[in-house]
């Protein structure tokens, strides 16, 4: 049970981003749950050919020696290029103080 509103949240059951907009609207398409229990909707995974990767930033798939490591993320690599990350790095507000 649900005993303190910030544990409460509302939740589409079928993701309304990439299907038909009217699924936003659509009040048998809402759902109640647990804030702990509620979790985004992700977007597809992109696979490539052998020894590629999307990067999410420049939007293209490129070598995998391109990309750190990230043991969490299914591929095992990070959702941007090095040369994406450091470019995002290096125009960051902490990186110009």
């Amino acid at each position: 049970s649900i005993d303190n509103i910030d544990d409460f949240t509302i939740e589409h059951k079928i993701p309304w981003l990439d299907n038909d907009s009217d699924l936003f609207w659509d009040l048998d398409n809402i759902a109640f749950s647990h804030n702990r229990c509620n979790r985004p909707h992700h977007e597809s995974k992109k696979v490539g050919e052998h020894g590629m990767a999307w990067c999410h930033r420049c939007e293209q798939f490129l070598s995998k020696s391109r990309f750190d490591k990230r043991s969490s993320r299914w591929n095992g690599l990070d959702w941007e290029c090095k040369t994406c990350k450091s470019d995002r790095v290096k125009n960051s507000d902490w990186y110009n103080k």
